[in-house]
């Protein structure tokens, strides 16, 4: 045998050594983490049956299970207000309702005082057309009504749905591409102000962003306010204040607010 394949040889076993002391070191530290968290294990199984001697004879009191509690989101908190509105059961006499703020920001905005009655009638109104378009004539199942052959769903595209569109193609012309996306998302989907700054484009600071979206709302509702539904003049302003698109019940203060706004931009007084 030549002296390369006697080192080949010895290189071989030498290998094969180390790799059984390898294994063999291996056993040893998983047969000793074993043995540990055995250990482990007993001394748990005996503290707890030591407690529960200790409660079955009256040495630790049993305290009651605590039910956990997820805590509510900021977001999700209701704001209770209060509004005057209409009473129901006296027409034409006005009652205090309690309201959440919460609900849209409309209302958020209106208790704040960063809009006015004008404002607020506008922005509710332009919501009522907003869902109509978007939600449409939703009805609820009606218990009462008679079972008749051959009834059939109403039809989702109804007039009042198709007039809704309509009227959201008219005021978007009106208060412009910037103003309709602001109007859309604040009044009609009920985004905040915060949250529509954190998407809108652009590489201006939050702050900046939310003043911009404040100021380019209220002139948008202002519009609406004065120049599509609010004064016309001391006779003929008229901001509906029912939830609905159009009827005969409407926000007395709103209308005289909208009169005023509409006197006081052109100059005219003498009309109280």
């Amino acid at each position: 045998m030549s002296n390369s394949d006697e080192a080949k040889r010895i290189a071989r076993q030498d290998r094969i050594a180390r790799g059984e002391a390898r294994r063999a070191r291996m056993e040893r530290e998983a047969a000793r983490a074993q043995a540990q968290a055995q250990a482990i294990r007993a001394e748990e199984l005996r503290l707890l049956s030591e407690v529960g001697a200790a409660k079955r004879t009256g040495l630790i009191k049993t305290l009651p299970k605590v039910r956990k509690v997820q805590p509510a989101k900021p977001g999700n908190l209701p704001v209770i207000g209060e509004r005057i509105v209409p009473d129901p059961l006296h027409p034409g006499d006005r009652t205090v309702a309690t309201v959440n703020l919460a609900e849209h920001p409309l209302e958020m905005m209106l208790s704040r005082k960063r809009l006015d009655q004008a404002l607020y009638e506008a922005g509710v109104r332009y919501r009522a057309i907003y869902e109509r378009a978007v939600i449409g004539p939703g009805r609820g199942i009606d218990p009462g009504k008679v079972k008749v052959d051959g009834g059939k769903l109403g039809d989702p595209l109804s007039d009042d749905v198709a007039g809704a569109h309509l009227e959201l193609k008219r005021l978007s012309r009106v208060v412009g591409m910037v103003g309709e996306r602001i109007l859309s998302e604040v009044a009609g989907r009920g985004v905040t102000i915060a949250d529509l700054a954190m998407s809108w484009p652009g590489s201006e600071r939050e702050r900046s962003k939310r003043d911009y979206l404040m100021l380019r709302f209220k002139e948008a509702l202002d519009v609406l306010a004065t120049e599509v539904w609010g004064a016309r003049g001391p006779a003929s302003a008229r901001i509906v204040g029912a939830r609905d698109l159009g009827g005969e019940a409407y926000d007395e203060a709103a209308v005289a607010t909208a009169n005023q706004r509409f006197l006081n931009r052109r100059g005219i007084v003498g009309f109280g």
